[in-house]
């Protein structure tokens, strides 16, 4: 298989400066021990179609369920006759 991707990580200083945009209130060892954990894409198995990324922290996602439809149609209109 050819090899189209390489990943690597950005400097200690470019993450750090990145990071404190986003948490203002971060130190700097909190910071470091998160840079020092990140895991770069990969892909699962040699014939993967794409890349697993990981996330530095956890979050919690939620889904919510689509509104119904009604009908056909996604949305309700009349149709004017002469």
């Amino acid at each position: 298989m050819k090899k189209i991707a390489k990943f690597h990580k950005v400097s200690f200083d470019e993450f750090e400066k990145a990071w404190k945009g986003e948490f203002p209130d971060a130190k700097e060892e909190e910071i470091k021990a998160v840079y020092e954990e990140l895991k770069l894409p990969k892909r699962a198995t040699r014939g993967s179609a794409g890349y697993d990324f990981y996330t530095p922290f956890t979050q919690s996602v939620s889904a919510r369920p689509w509104p119904a439809r009604r009908g056909r149609g996604s949305s309700k209109h009349s149709a004017a006759t002469g």
